[in-house]
C-alpha cells in the first residue's frame, strides 16, 4: 500500500507519498508551462518538469543521471507512454473517475481524488506518484541485494 497525500494551492502542489518506512516529500511549483519541482526521501530523489502544450502533457522525470519521459494526451484518448532510459516503453491508461483519476502503468495503479484540480495537475500528480513508487522499488531491491552480498 503507498499512502498519497497532496495539496494544491492553485499555484504548488505539496505533501507526502509513500508509508512509513519510505516517505518521500512532493513539493512542485507552477511555472509558465506547467509544473517544476521534486520528489525527495532518504531512498530516492527525482527531479520532476512537467510541460503542457495544448492537451498534450509531457513529464520529464530525472533520477541517479538517467531521464524517464512521460507523453500523454489530455483528449478523447485515455493512454499515454512511459519511455525508460532504458529504451523501454511502458503504456499508460487513465480515465476519470467521479472525484479524480485512476492511471495505471504496467503492474503499478494511483487513484487520486482530485475534485477541485486542474485535470492535468492531479494526472500529473498521479504520473510523478507511480514514477516514485517505481524509484522506492528500485532503491529496496538494491538495498537487499548490498545486504545479501555482504
Amino acid at each position: 500500500r503507498y499512502g498519497i497525500h497532496l495539496n494544491w494551492s492553485g499555484s504548488r502542489i505539496e505533501g507526502r507519498l509513500g508509508g512509513w518506512w519510505f516517505p518521500e516529500q512532493l513539493s512542485l511549483e507552477r511555472s509558465p508551462h506547467g509544473l517544476i519541482g521534486y520528489v525527495t526521501s532518504r531512498s530516492i530523489h527525482l527531479t520532476v518538469n512537467v510541460t503542457l502544450a495544448d492537451a498534450r502533457l509531457e513529464l520529464l522525470i530525472a533520477s541517479r543521471g538517467f531521464t524517464e519521459t512521460i507523453n500523454l494526451e489530455l483528449s478523447d484518448a485515455p493512454s499515454g507512454v512511459w519511455f525508460e532510459p532504458s529504451g523501454q516503453r511502458t503504456s499508460i491508461q487513465f480515465e476519470q473517475t467521479a472525484t479524480g483519476w485512476t492511471l495505471l502503468a504496467a503492474n503499478r495503479r494511483v487513484t487520486l481524488s482530485a475534485a477541485s484540480s486542474p485535470d492535468w495537475v492531479a494526472v500529473s500528480a498521479a504520473l510523478v506518484s507511480l514514477a516514485a513508487q517505481r524509484a522506492v522499488s528500485s532503491a529496496m531491491l538494491e538495498s537487499l541485494r548490498a545486504m545479501r552480498e555482504q
